[in-house]
This record gives C-alpha cells, structure tokens and sequence, in this order.
C-alpha cells in the first residue's frame, strides 16, 4: 500500500469515527434526577 492509500484509509477512518461521535452522543436519553437535598438525606438512613 502506497502512502495516498494509507491517508485514504485513514480518513475514511476518522471520517466515520467522527460521525459516529456526532450521532452517538445524543443518543444517551436518561432522565436527569433532580438534584437531592439534605432533608432527603437524613429521611434515607
């Protein structure tokens, strides 16, 4: 494999790394808990 095929394959690479990445990190749809105050702490133990 000559040099202009190597950067290719790795341009493809990143290419679809970086596609990946911009699709993939809005997929995590969890639910955000609401933040817990020390009243819920103590009501816990």
């Amino acid at each position: 494999m000559d040099i202009l095929g190597l950067i290719a394959v790795l341009s493809f690479g990143l290419t679809c790394f970086g596609i990946g990445y911009t699709f993939g990190k809005d997929s995590n749809k969890t639910q955000k808990q609401p933040p817990r105050s020390d009243k819920d702490l103590t009501q816990s133990r």
